[in-house]
């Protein structure tokens, strides 16, 4: 039992800063920052591992991401679905369909 008491304190300061990494990667994919999650791993790292994976993903959009307009096929399938479902018209759907086609251009 001694010898293991004495293996494990050096187990952890070995694996500790792999779990900081990983933690800082996930909290990044997640929209997070990096630093904030690498150092909750480093120093705290089964609980900043159990974190990291259990919060949701940040819906905020980051700096220097590019803002994505949607295609005009999609807008045009978006469109044609709300005319199946008889939500709008088919006068309504040429107009838009007129729009999206003339905006193209």
């Amino acid at each position: 039992m001694r010898n293991l008491m004495s293996v494990l304190p050096g187990f952890f300061v070995a694996i500790a800063p792999i779990v900081a990494i990983i933690c800082g990667y996930i909290g990044k994919r997640k929209n997070y920052g990096f630093i904030i999650f690498a150092l909750l791993g480093l120093i705290l790292p089964p609980v900043g591992l159990i974190v990291v994976l259990v919060i949701p993903e940040n819906g905020e959009r980051r700096k220097g991401d590019p803002v994505t307009a949607p295609s005009p096929a999609d807008e045009l399938a978006k469109y044609k679905q709300l005319l199946d479902q008889g939500v709008i018209s088919p006068e309504e759907f040429e107009r838009k369909k007129e729009e999206i086609m003339n905006s193209e251009k």
